[in-house]
């Protein structure tokens, strides 16, 4: 029997929505594209890979979900269907259009974010209070006309220590290696400027980031020393592939140590 294609649908699959298909719908209207690897290691902790692809395929199947595949041998790439944009609207979110063309960045800063809302998930009093990826920075700084527009703005924040809040604000940047580092070196000046000026989007108190993606160890060597010459605030630099746990720990150990003023806008579901 001949197998039929992934990015078909199967006919007559109807689903009744979980509470763990209602976060992902959630998750995907502000993520807009995310890979099978990431919904699975965000939404469905603790369940089996096969369990997971196959209630993905079922509701792709009944219409929540949209397939976009690059290459047969490239995972699953995700949006929501006509149905799942449906019901999101219908809980009074307002789902973006993915982009209509280079994923591999939008794609990195998904990762990005879910690897920090799982490096945070569990720990002794912190959590993620806000996440804003560059697509929904974007739209605000539009608005206010901010020249300047992070990858992403992490928020993470404790339980109040003698009556005052504590909270870590971090910029973060994800770099693929397909810019020259002329682009990353004005966009730290830029950062440079906020930092010590104390206006725009992210005040005078925000640590900084750099996710690294596949590149090779010069590449690597270029953005930390270009961090250590052009940034005089807290950074860290981590791969995708390994993680932000370690820099995440040690940005929030020096970052709790400074006075941040109200965060941006308010968190948005269990990813921040």
């Amino acid at each position: 029997m001949r197998r039929q294609s992934r990015v078909v649908r199967r006919s007559g699959v109807r689903v009744e929505l979980r509470p763990r298909d209602e976060a992902l719908l959630c998750a995907l209207a502000r993520f807009r594209l995310a890979r099978t690897s990431d919904l699975v290691a965000l939404v469905f902790r603790g369940v089996r890979r096969d369990t997971a692809t196959e209630r993905l395929r079922r509701l792709f199947d009944a219409g929540f979900l949209a397939l976009r595949v690059e290459d047969r041998s490239e995972e699953n790439v995700y949006s929501l269907g006509l149905i799942g944009w449906r019901w999101a609207e219908g809980q009074g979110l307002s789902p973006g259009r993915p982009p209509k063309g280079g994923w591999e960045h939008h794609l990195a800063v998904v990762r990005t974010w879910i690897e920090v809302a799982r490096a945070l998930h569990g720990t002794t009093g912190w959590r993620l209070s806000c996440f804003r990826p560059e697509w929904e920075v974007r739209e605000f700084c539009a608005r206010r006309g901010e020249p300047l527009v992070p990858d992403a703005i992490a928020e993470i924040s404790a339980s109040e220590t003698n009556g005052q809040p504590v909270s870590v604000r971090i910029a973060i940047e994800v770099d693929l290696g397909t810019e020259p580092s002329r682009i990353l070196r004005s966009k730290l000046r830029r950062y440079r400027d906020q930092l010590l000026g104390g206006e725009g989007l992210l005040g005078s108190d925000f640590c900084l980031a750099v996710v690294v993606g596949k590149v090779g160890v010069g590449r690597l060597s270029t953005i930390r020393e270009l961090l250590e010459d052009s940034w005089p605030g807290l950074w860290r630099t981590w791969t995708l592939d390994e993680g932000p746990r370690d820099a995440l720990g040690q940005l929030i150990e020096s970052g709790a140590r400074l006075p941040l003023g109200t965060p941006l806008a308010a968190r948005g579901g269990e990813v921040g």
